[in-house]
């Protein structure tokens, strides 16, 4: 039988599990929890806890409108804090089987690995301008809540002096929080517990919210809360949730910032992470994401196949793994099969929400494949799985798809996981597409999407030395990741300052001396730092008016963008609508 396979004394739909949940399940009825977190990684999902007792994994569930939700605990789920039909989950790898089975679950989801989207800038921004025209004290985001979920944050720097409300260290061994069983919450002399080894999020924090009388963040009288993430999708729509909560406790507007990014998803906002945040858009609750730094790498491509016919997309990897995510339109009617750097091929295999064979064996490599029906926006959804077992520079494989029916099929396929945002595997030849290369968060129809814009490309580092970077000042720049989105909607939203960014150092962290611009402040560039400037932007307009909902703050900051030759009406693919100009806020 193709939708359903006994295993475990359960009967598995598996039209039912996301494709790289499948691959993992599988590796873990094959070799326990060992093979499901090795598989786990390779897929560049996360969430495999081969610690407890019952392995278990983090995941997202999909449910029914009228789900009751009471029967989780007889499967040991654990299901975390939210609302809405899409929520978050930790459940044993043995349950997968019956959580499937359950009439109440339509989907479950695994959670994708996400990778950091890594002064002058806010004068060239107008925010001095801005504050000078309020009046009155206001414009540094007294009263609102700033949230960063990134690496953590050094509690001891001066610039967040008696600022940091709470930290939830999710690495930390604990019980976790209502949004998560996993981590502890940090409160009063207690956050010096968490560090941030990584200084992304300290860099990050200090942008939105630094106060220093050199070096000063957007939002310097914010309060700020911080999540430590663990590396994934989950992790992230943990932390937005719980923010939103404590400032709902604290009767605080809030905003959310999230610097991070992945693209095991369909690039339209319809994956899990986008649609939960979405639900929690609201007045006084935004959410800020960096639109990502693959402007210059060859992650996305397309094929258009004419019926009858057929096309080839090609990817070139040394030795990494290789996981394809493609997507087609529902009614599509296609066949599919992997070719190795040799020539040879898999059996071809048609759309269907069949269970995953066991992997195919070529000269070169091993090779996986499988389709779903994803949830939230119906159309088929492709996994390829490559692990490749010979290496040789320039090694080709090659994703081959037959129309097999009437009418033309487009498909889109991106490299997913973190390991793949990298020149050593990438898509080549004709299917490569310049563009669609914003995904989950940023692809979030709610988010305020954030281009990188240059404003830096030279600095004097702590020992005297002058550095700088092959960057244009006052342009787009060059790694910003550039949309649409799949659908066509416009993303980015805008462009803030992003290259290059002074901002603090964690003293946790070990930066080379190119980077350090004395002992407390660092140098850095990309999405990740032109996002906070939004974020601390955005905390000010709630501080003037809390009630502000995601899309009337998007409208606002929309017709204050600008682009030399270009009206605000204007979408660019790279820029969105423009720099955000906060002079006439």
């Amino acid at each position: 039988m193709h939708e359903e396979q006994f295993k475990l004394g359960a009967i598995m739909k598996f039209n039912k599990l996301a494709p790289g949940l499948e691959f993992i399940y599988q590796e873990f009825l094959a070799h326990g929890a060992e093979g499901a977190a090795r598989e786990a990684e390779l897929c560049g999902l996360t969430g495999v806890d081969t610690t407890a007792r019952m392995p278990r994994m983090h995941v997202f569930l999909e449910f029914i409108p009228e789900a009751r939700l009471s029967n989780l605990k007889d499967h040991g789920a654990v299901l975390h804090a939210g609302g809405g039909c899409v929520r978050t989950a930790t459940v044993p790898l043995e349950s997968l089987a019956d959580l499937s089975d359950d009439p109440e679950i339509e989907y479950i989801a695994p959670s994708h690995q996400v990778h950091a989207c890594i002064d002058v800038a806010a004068v060239s921004i107008g925010i001095d301008l801005m504050r000078a025209r309020w009046g009155n004290g206001i414009g540094n985001g007294e009263g609102v809540l700033i949230g960063i979920i990134d690496t953590g944050i050094d509690p001891t720097h001066r610039a967040f002096s008696g600022r940091i409300d709470r930290i939830w260290d999710q690495t930390l061994p604990g019980k976790g929080l209502p949004e998560g069983n996993f981590g502890e919450e940090l409160l009063g002399d207690g956050i010096l517990k968490s560090t941030d080894s990584q200084g992304h999020g300290t860099h990050v924090a200090g942008i939105a919210a630094g106060q220093d009388s050199q070096f000063m963040g957007v939002a310097p009288a914010a309060h700020i809360i911080v999540v430590k993430a663990l590396p994934g999708t989950l992790g992230l729509s943990a932390g937005i949730n719980y923010v939103f909560r404590i400032a709902g406790q604290l009767d605080m507007p809030a905003v959310v910032n999230v610097s991070w990014g992945s693209h095991g998803d369909a690039h339209d906002g319809t994956d899990p992470l986008s649609r939960m945040i979405d639900y929690w858009a609201r007045p006084g609750r935004i959410v800020c994401c960096a639109a990502g730094n693959e402007g210059q790498r060859d992650i996305h491509a397309g094929v258009d196949i004419s019926p009858g016919s057929s096309e080839e997309i090609a990817v070139q990897s040394d030795a990494l793994p290789i996981n394809i995510e493609a997507w087609c339109a529902a009614e599509a009617q296609l066949r599919m099969s992997v070719v190795s750097p040799s020539g040879q091929a898999t059996p071809v295999e048609p759309l269907a929400p069949a269970p995953a064979k066991d992997p195919y064996t070529l000269p070169e490599g091993r090779a996986r494949l499988v389709t779903r029906k994803d949830p939230g926006n119906q159309h088929h959804h492709m996994k390829v799985s490559i692990r490749p077992t010979s290496a040789r520079p320039g090694y080709q494989w090659r994703l081959h798809l037959e129309n097999v029916g009437t009418e033309a099929v487009y498909v889109d396929a991106w490299l997913a996981n973190v390991r793949e945002v990298r020149e050593d595997v990438r898509f080549i030849g004709p299917g490569v597409v310049r563009g669609m290369r914003i995904g989950s968060p940023g692809a979030a129809t709610s988010a305020i999407t954030v281009a990188s814009y240059t404003t830096r490309t030279s600095w004097r580092c702590q020992d005297g030395c002058e550095k700088s970077l092959p960057l244009t000042p006052g342009a787009i720049s060059d790694f910003s990741s550039d949309g649409p989105r799949r659908d066509g909607a416009p993303k980015p939203d805008l462009a803030a300052p992003g290259a290059m960014i002074i901002s603090c150092r964690s003293h946790a962290y070990t930066a080379t001396t190119d980077w350090l611009i004395d002992d407390d402040y660092m140098i850095m560039g990309g999405t990740s730092m032109a996002c906070p400037f939004v974020a601390g932007l955005a905390a000010l307009m709630l501080e003037r008016q809390p009630s502000l909902d995601p899309l009337q703050l998007k409208e606002i900051m929309r017709v204050h963008c600008v682009r030399a030759g270009h009206t605000p009406d204007d979408f660019d693919t790279k820029w969105g609508f423009g720099l955000i100009d906060a002079s006439y806020l």
